[in-house]
């Protein structure tokens, strides 16, 4: 049991010697002081140096060239006037002659865009090569039969045709291709056509042009 004892004190010995070590290495640390000449010293010329140069602003310029270069500026498109290809015509309303055998005549020019309608000679003239539609249309006359026909360079082309009944109409359509200065108009090949003594309007001719070639 005695021996139990001693065994215990110089377990505690140690223990006590320890700590005393470790507070006097504690003082000792903090009692230590640094001075500046213990720092390293770094003079200015070894720090690099980033102020511009002539050879950073030559740099620039050669960009701002090769900007130049990829991205010219753009010229002035100068504006062309194109050639008005527009062409229509419409007239209405059949005169003198109403029987066969007839060139048609038209009282009313409605329409005359690119000046093709000739109205002292009642025929339309083609003033480009291109693809043109035409229409016409007129009421026949209770005396009989008629036959309207439109007529190209004097060759037929496509023709109308209404009954004896009562006030027939009769209408055709036609696309043809022209060549400058081709002429085309419409002839009354058969029997009798009707107009209203008024101002109202039976017989009509259109034309226009589609495209041009």
């Amino acid at each position: 049991m005695v021996l139990s004892f001693f065994s215990s004190a110089m377990q505690v010995t140690k223990i006590i010697v320890a700590l005393s070590v470790l507070a006097a290495n504690a003082d000792e640390i903090r009692d230590t002081t640094f001075n500046e000449t213990d720092l390293p010293h770094f003079n200015e010329t070894d720090l690099p140096h980033f102020n511009d140069t002539e050879a950073d602003v030559q740099l620039d310029n050669d960009t701002n060239v090769e900007e130049r270069q990829l991205f010219p500026p753009l010229l002035p498109i100068p504006s062309l006037q194109l050639p008005s290809y527009n062409v229509a015509f419409s007239v209405r309303k059949a005169t003198e002659r109403l029987t066969a055998f007839a060139h048609v005549h038209f009282r009313d020019v409605i329409t005359n865009i690119g000046a093709g309608w000739d109205p002292s000679n009642n025929e339309f003239v083609a003033p480009y090569n291109g693809g043109y539609y035409f229409s016409f249309h007129a009421v026949g006359a209770r005396i009989g039969d008629f036959t309207m026909a439109l007529v190209k360079n004097g060759v037929y082309q496509v023709t109308a045709y209404g009954t004896q009944t009562s006030l027939e109409h009769g209408s055709n359509s036609v696309f043809l291709e022209l060549r400058r200065q081709d002429r085309v108009y419409l002839q009354l090949q058969q029997g009798s056509i009707y107009e209203h003594p008024a101002n109202e309007a039976y017989t009509t001719f259109t034309g226009f042009l589609v495209f041009n070639l």
